[in-house]
């Protein structure tokens, strides 16, 4: 259940994925046809994200009160309008298509901005505090990644190589109809195994069990008693959070390691999305491959995500999170080094390299951020964490754009920008170890949901805290096998 359930969210996520690098997959193609400079190509990335930088966090709060399902529909749509826009604009201003570019990646943005928001509030609904919640953050990234990103950079190019690229274009609008169907089928599982006898908080909440199919389920039914403890104390206040009211206890309540965390993601998952746009130029014109090989390269980036849920299990088996991550980060920041000195080592070896390690510090950036966001403000959380990512994309595209213009058109200078990036992600790494005084990054979760590390009870001094789970017997101490959905 854990594979299938992450893998549908993953696959959900993809269309985001798959339409925010088109525009870097089909940057040599885009040159061609339309003299789409690389500081142009930041711009489009600048736009994308300057739009959806402050999103997430409103968004994040409307998921809290209204649900994931419909949010994530929302999200879809956006993202089909934009890619429209952005594949119809050569007809429609055939002389100077670029405007009409850059305002279908401002409507795409909208949606692209917080469908991760979405996906990552699912995994952790479903299991975050458990043993396998690495283990489905990595098969969400895979599936997202590889699927979505890797899938962009291998076929786009060639079908406007070897089909045309006005199919290009509009594939992008296309792969949306494949992840509304998939978060169709996301919606019949969560109702197949619900309980509506149970469904007291309306027909979008969100349950965190599925019943019970054969197997052992002790962990799903600890999980389920808790989060119905937690949602019982917070239900009449959940209903009426809003978006300032979620994001100022947010910063009231956080600890500082969510903060350094946040920082972390901004600076160094950005960066992610940052190289592998600007990767086909510099493989085309640094490296001499021809379009199509130059994207399959850089398709590398994304194509190890698919071994993330197996790294993604191994971590949640021996622990040590922070450490993984640290010691990803340097060896990311040593095969960007090695590209920028024209090191005697095949580029497809160090990118390979490169993808290896962002598969496995992604999925565990995410858990660790989890593991310090307050527990009943998870989907606002996590959208700051979007927001996070959407400001170090406003920063990274457009630096990246202006430092191959202002050197002439030097595609490898941009490699000793990314180092000096992941070495600020490591040293960030090296202050959370200094003040993880507990050890809880770095600790094997138990198989069952422990008490969560944090909890937000800022503003609210008559709510009990999750430790008074014994003074709800219910569900608390019963043996029963269902229980109701998580309206948080």
């Amino acid at each position: 259940w854990t594979l299938t359930l992450s893998a549908i969210i993953g696959g959900f996520m993809s269309c985001a994925f798959y339409n925010y690098h088109a525009p870097g997959a089909l940057s040599l193609s885009l040159q061609k046809a339309y003299g789409v400079s690389a500081y142009e190509l930041g711009v489009m990335l600048l736009l994308y994200s300057l739009v959806a930088a402050p999103i997430p966090p409103v968004i994040g709060a409307f998921m809290d009160k209204f649900g994931l399902k419909v949010a994530g529909l929302v999200a879809v749509l956006w993202i089909a309008t934009g890619a429209a826009i952005f594949a119809i604009a050569p007809d429609l201003a055939s002389s100077d298509p670029l405007p009409l570019f850059y305002v279908g990646r401002v409507v795409m943005s909208v949606g692209g901005s917080y469908i991760p928001t979405v996906g990552q509030s699912m995994s952790t609904q479903w299991f975050g505090g458990t043993s396998r919640e690495t283990t489905s953050m990595g098969v969400i990234q895979a599936v997202s990644q590889a699927i979505g990103s890797g899938l962009s950079f291998t076929t786009l190019e060639a079908i406007a190589r070897y089909g045309s690229l006005f199919i290009a274009l509009w594939s992008g609008v296309f792969y949306c109809a494949v992840s509304a169907a998939l978060l169709g089928v996301y919606a019949l599982l969560e109702q197949a195994y619900y309980d509506p006898n149970d469904h007291a908080a309306g027909a979008d909440a969100h349950t965190p069990l599925l019943s019970a199919t054969g197997g052992d389920r002790t962990e799903y039914d600890a999980v389920a008693k808790k989060r119905y403890v937690a949602a019982t104390a917070a239900a009449e206040e959940a209903s009426a959070i809003d978006a300032l009211a979620g994001m100022r206890r947010l910063v009231e309540c956080a600890p500082a390691l969510y903060w350094l965390q946040l920082s972390y993601i901004c600076v160094v998952v950005s960066l992610i999305y940052t190289a592998a746009n600007f990767a086909p130029y510099f493989l085309h014109y640094d490296r001499g491959m021809s379009f199509t090989q130059a994207n399959n390269v850089t398709s590398l980036f994304y194509w190890f995500y698919l071994l993330s849920p197996v790294m993604g299990a191994w971590v949640d088996r021996v622990g040590h999170h922070l450490t993984v991550q640290l010691s990803a980060t340097a060896v990311g920041s040593t095969c960007f080094l090695l590209l920028y000195l024209d090191a005697p080592i095949s580029a497809i070896f160090l990118v390979s390299i490169t993808g290896i390690c962002f598969a496995l510090l992604e999925p565990i950036a995410y858990t660790l951020i989890a593991r310090t966001i307050p527990e009943n403000l998870v989907a606002t959380g996590f959208g700051m964490v979007q927001t996070s990512v959407n400001m170090g994309l406003c920063i990274a595209p457009p630096v990246v754009g202006i430092l191959i213009k202002g050197t002439g058109d030097d595609y490898n200078t941009p490699n000793i920008f990314y180092v000096a990036l992941l070495t600020v992600g490591s040293c960030i790494c090296v202050l959370l170890a200094a003040l993880d005084h507990s050890g809880h990054l770095n600790r094997v979760m138990e198989p069952a949901l422990s008490n969560h590390p944090v909890r937000c009870d800022a503003g609210n001094d008559t709510q009990p805290m999750l430790q008074t789970a014994p003074l709800l017997p219910d569900y608390a101490t019963s043996g029963a096998s269902s229980f109701p959905s998580d309206p948080l």
